[in-house]
């Protein structure tokens, strides 16, 4: 081959090269601008990759700042008002770009050997740049230029303008202002959400420093988990570190009052693996708790490197005790007639708090079972909910608006303590009114039991000035459990 062939050959592989680098640039950029494509991968058990910090950013009222970051965009940005995670998490520059581009190739590997997890750290800050597209104030350090680029209302990056406020909001659980990165004034303290410890959890250094140096959420906590970015390419992985404040799941579904189902409770483990019959392969054996949680205790993982060999084979031996204790009972007629209407009362025992969850389904199966409603029962009017106190609870339901109608077949318990070791159980009941189907034969009903179990032990529980009791291996830590009773039958004749 002549020189002048080579030449010739070597400028269209440059060409070729060049135009699918470009393609694959641009091809990424558009499908990153999708929310969704966030939460396109999955990881164990098939649970979509960042789907809780989703949950956080979708909630309204807002429960994070990235929430009120989402919420507020459409008075500074009218004329491209919906809130992406790209936004935050997209770098700036061509610099900027390459280093998430080459941090997505990276965890596309990660992905396609099958290591993917839910990330635990923030490997990969975010720097001022990124906040300063829309918030040129975050590079003001006083004097000189530095006050000149930070003015209130200086234009950004884009020619956007910088507001003076991060976010003014006022909502049924918090009204905060802040004036700067480094300060914010709250009306409540336990329901605040405080710039430093997000900033900490986002690891935006600068303002986490500048807003509070000395102050340090506790860790293990969910607003001290940081999220290391997970970035997609080629159609996979996109880079989501939403930082906020958990929307708890040791605090219940507080935004959610309709028919959850057991499948919701990813984060869960399984007391029995014949809780997941049907499952091929290891799937069903990867969610027993002995591997899925208890196996991170015992080996020292994470948040429980802190505790000694004896004191986590302590926790190990209270957390057991508490599952064998953790009972869910339901009472029901073995006959109804064709459209009559009885009681249900569910019995629940044991389990971790700060809230609990119960509900009606049509089988024993962590991922197959769907609402009781589809094997026919219709729920009459609100369920009758019973604190660990002996006192009725009405509040979580009432979040749902009444016109839209109260029954529903899943409900969240507040105010539940059990204390392992003491051997303290608390118990609370629901009352359910169900109508039969007016078709006679057999038909299925099944409740099952949604609880935690690490705030039971004081060594393995972290109080957060926001949430309250928290469990040490954090929100999405695997110590949840999910119990159902036995599959039962009612006739209807």
């Amino acid at each position: 081959m002549s020189n002048r062939m080579r030449t010739q050959h070597f400028a269209v592989l440059v060409v070729a090269i060049g135009v699918a680098g470009v393609a694959t640039w641009l091809g990424t950029d558009a499908l990153e601008r999708n929310n969704d494509f966030c939460n396109d991968c999955h990881i164990e058990g098939d649970v979509p990759l960042h789907i809780d910090l989703r949950h956080e950013f979708d909630a309204r009222p807002p429960r994070s700042l990235a929430a009120l970051h989402g919420e507020v965009m459409p008075a500074h940005r009218p004329e491209d008002p919906v809130m992406r995670c790209f936004d935050c998490h997209s770098g700036v520059g061509f610099a900027g770009r390459a280093r998430i581009k080459a941090l997505a190739a990276r965890d596309l590997v990660i992905w396609l050997a099958g290591r993917a997890e839910e990330p635990q750290e923030l490997t990969v800050p975010l720097r001022d740049e990124d906040c300063r597209q829309c918030h040129a104030l975050f590079g003001a350090r006083g004097g000189g230029g530095g006050a000149a680029r930070g003015a209130p209302g200086a234009a950004g990056p884009g020619g956007r303008r910088a507001p003076r406020r991060l976010f003014t909001a006022s909502t049924s659980t918090t009204t905060s202002s802040v004036s700067t990165a480094r300060r914010v004034t709250s009306s409540t303290t336990k329901t605040s959400i405080r710039a430093s410890t997000f900033w900490r959890r986002a690891g935006y250094a600068p303002c986490a420093a500048g807003a509070t140096a000395n102050s340090r959420a506790e860790e293990g906590s969910p607003m001290s988990i940081e999220r290391r970015s997970v970035a997609g390419s080629g159609g996979l992985v996109f880079a989501l570190a939403l930082a906020g404040a958990a929307n708890a799941y040791p605090g219940g579904t507080p935004d959610f009052q309709t028919n959850v189902l057991p499948y919701c409770a990813a984060c869960h483990s399984s007391t029995t693996a014949e809780d997941l019959q049907g499952v091929t392969g290891d799937r069903a054996a990867k969610e027993v708790a002995e591997r899925k949680h208890l196996a991170a205790i015992v080996g020292g993982a994470k948040a429980y490197a802190g505790l000694s060999d004896a004191e986590r084979a302590r926790l190990v031996e209270l957390i057991r005790a508490l599952d064998a204790a953790s009972t869910v009972e339901v009472d029901f007629p073995p006959q109804v007639a064709p459209g009559e209407t009885f009681e249900v009362t569910v019995r629940l025992t044991g389990g971790a708090g700060p809230v609990v969850g119960t509900g009606l389904v049509d089988r024993p199966h962590r991922w197959f079972a769907k609402s009781a409603e589809s094997a026919g029962w219709t729920v009459v009017g609100a369920p009758t909910v019973i604190g660990s106190e002996g006192e009725p609870q009405g509040a979580w339901l009432d979040r749902r608006p009444e016109r839209d109608g109260r029954g529903i077949t899943f409900v969240n318990i507040t105010g539940w303590k059990s204390d392992a070791t003491r051997g303290q159980w608390a118990r609370g009941k629901v009352i359910w009114t169900l109508r039969a189907p007016n078709e006679a034969g057999n038909h299925p009903l099944v409740a099952f039991y949604l609880y935690g179990t690490e705030t039971a032990v004081p060594m393995s529980t972290k109080s957060d000035p926001m949430y309250g009791d928290q469990p040490l291996g954090g929100y999405t830590g695997r110590s949840g459990r999910v119990k159902f009773t036995a599959p039962h039958v009612i006739t209807v004749k």
